[in-house]
């Protein structure tokens, strides 16, 4: 398996550093709602929680977009 997607994560603000964009996408179709986002996002923040001090996240997500909706609601 190659690369499927990608995820990241942004600091928009430079005066607090504990709020952060994260945003994935899972760009085959063939290896979407197989799980691989779930664990990805989850993984991605706890690295941005032990290691950036990150303490808030927000995603912009289309309203149309349920399925993102879906996973980002599973990771709080």
């Amino acid at each position: 398996m190659g690369l499927i997607g990608d995820v990241n994560i942004f600091m928009h603000d430079s005066e607090d550093r504990s709020i952060a964009e994260i945003e994935l996408m899972i760009a085959l179709p063939e290896y979407r709602r197989r799980g691989f986002g779930l664990v990805v996002l989850r993984l991605m923040m706890k690295f941005a929680v032990e290691r950036l001090q990150i303490s808030k996240f927000f995603a912009k997500i289309s309203e149309t977009n349920e399925a993102s909706i879906r996973l980002f609601e599973k990771c709080g």
